[in-house]
């Protein structure tokens, strides 16, 4: 009976405990009840609201010695240098390259044969006969770099022997941005050049340098905003200067190219272009440029020739991956009788053949980055090489 009783007062005990509510939320129970929404999710709310981001790039293809057209032989001793050249000497062939603060001339082995000292960066390595003594030249144009900013630009013509005794300086404007663009030759005469440097931040002044009474000296033609290159362009029998330029007028201006003087007569092209470089009536330019590179702009190399009173342009190359090229050359370095347009300056160096008349695929002639590639008969054998300095520097061969 007792056990019963024990029984009994549990189950009152348990009856008689109070339930702890729930907790509620403090909303107002006078309206309608709803279905409660979902917290929103910060990403959701991002996507939501902000525009489709722009389409991706087609990454650029991964450059090995298997898929390398021909052979890159190292080059240790162009470490260092951002623009390469060739020049024939007497005693043979010579590799010039050049570096900040400095200017040295290689035989093919890599043997320094001499060199000559400068302040600054190298914006611009020539060779052609700047003086019309019959012998080619070696150009140089220093501005701006790491180390040297504090500096205004300079152009020296150097004989083959470097020597500074026979040096000839250019005097150029001073400027807030000392950097050369370009220098080429403004008619087929002795002494008589064509010459862009920045005048400002972002105007660039065509100049003509000519060489009278045994000294230099300028003339600014105009001034153009953000000049990438300009090109000596021989069109019935008269020289011209043609200048690409990255951007228009304004800021968000897509940039040209255009002959100076005149009507400005322009060439077609695709937007702005980075680099020039002449052939017979016409250029190849690098065009596709854009402000937003990392997205819009193209890695395009176009041919534009004048044609029967007017300008064709052909499509030779659209190189995926990379955002335009700011150095061009021109040489037959696989040996078909055709020349090859060399690009370099945006990913490793590139060469497409100029009679290309659709999109081609190009070649790779680098392993790393290349700052400046020249197509030139290193050893003299008859053949095209092509120097390449950059981070993996190199002269490439046929294979």
């Amino acid at each position: 009976m007792s056990r019963l009783l024990a029984v009994v007062a549990c189950i009152g005990a348990l009856c008689s405990c109070e339930t702890r509510p729930a907790p509620v939320e403090n909303r107002d129970t006078s309206r309608a009840p709803v279905t409660p929404q979902r917290a929103k999710k910060a990403p959701e709310v991002i996507k939501a609201t902000r525009a489709d981001p722009p389409p991706k790039k087609a990454p650029a293809p991964r450059v090995t010695t298997e898929t390398l057209t021909g052979v890159a032989t190292p080059a240790p001793w162009l470490k260092d240098a951002s623009r390469v050249a060739g020049i024939n000497t007497k005693a043979g062939p010579r590799i010039v390259a050049a570096g900040t603060g400095w200017l040295r001339l290689f035989d093919g082995s890599g043997k320094l044969i001499a060199e000559a000292k400068g302040i600054g960066g190298a914006n611009v390595l020539e060779v052609f006969d700047a003086t019309g003594d019959g012998v080619d030249d070696i150009i140089i144009g220093r501005g701006m770099a790491r180390g040297a900013l504090d500096i205004q630009p300079s152009l020296t013509i150097y004989q083959a022997d470097l020597s500074d005794a026979t040096a000839q300086t250019i005097s150029l404007p001073t400027t807030q941005r000392a950097q050369v663009i370009a220098v080429e030759p403004a008619s087929d005469k002795a002494g008589d050049l064509w010459v862009a440097t920045f005048d400002s931040k972002y105007m660039v002044s065509m100049q003509r340098a000519l060489f009278k009474d045994g000294k230099w000296n300028t003339t600014e033609i105009t001034k153009v905003r953000v000049a990438g290159d300009i090109a000596s362009v021989t069109l019935g029998g008269k020289r011209v200067l043609v200048v690409a330029r990255m951007y228009g007028d304004t800021a968000d201006a897509d940039g040209d190219v255009y002959i100076v003087g005149g009507t400005q007569q322009k060439l077609p092209s695709t937007r702005g272009a980075r680099a020039l470089v002449s052939v017979e009536n016409g250029v190849v330019m690098a065009d596709g440029w854009h402000k937003q590179y990392g997205t819009k702009a193209e890695a395009l190399l176009t041919l534009v020739r004048k044609e029967g009173g007017r300008w064709v342009s052909t499509r030779l190359a659209k190189v995926p991956g990379r955002h335009g090229y700011n150095r061009l050359r021109i040489g037959d370095i696989d040996g078909d009788k055709q020349q090859d347009v060399i690009a370099a300056g945006n990913g490793p160096a590139v060469a497409v053949t100029i009679s290309a008349n659709a999109e081609a695929p190009v070649r790779y002639l680098s392993l790393g980055e290349a700052a400046d590639a020249y197509p030139f008969d290193v050893d003299g054998d008859g053949s095209l090489e092509v120097i390449i300095a950059g981070s993996k520097p190199a002269i490439w061969h046929r294979r």
